[in-house]
């Protein structure tokens, strides 16, 4: 009987325990993205074709480091939606369309929150 109760507990608390991380993980990966792209918007409102040039492709390498964990976990469409808008955006940039660019920036955060929304946990997504 103590047996179950012990086995059981443990199986419980290492479902916690890894939820806590991966939760964590989520919310710090997509606020660091969120932020870079936020930088990123005001270089384009700048209009420095340099600088946005090379913001967009540290926050492209960052995102692929992140992303190889992140699909570990959370679901594909969630993330391909990400990386679609991020490379909408980078074409954009390159033609410099700034006014699409910053639509489609604008689209990858509301993603990006909705992503940490979905996969924090919180009595509104238990129920």
């Amino acid at each position: 009987m103590y047996k179950e109760i012990i086995i059981c507990s443990v199986v419980i608390i290492a479902i916690v325990t890894t939820n806590w991380f991966l939760q964590d993980y989520t919310k710090n990966s997509v606020s660091f993205i969120i932020n870079e792209l936020k930088e990123l918007k005001e270089d384009i409102k700048q209009e420095d074709i340099d600088k946005t040039t090379a913001k967009m492709e540290q926050i492209k390498d960052e995102w692929h480091k992140k992303f190889k964990v992140l699909a570990i976990f959370i679901e594909h469409n969630e993330l391909e939606k990400v990386e679609t808008d991020l490379s909408a955006l980078e074409g954009f940039i390159e033609v410099e369309d700034y006014k699409t660019g910053i639509s489609e920036l604008n689209k990858s955060i509301y993603v990006l929150e909705h992503i940490a929304d979905k996969y924090d946990f919180s009595l509104v997504n238990v129920f």
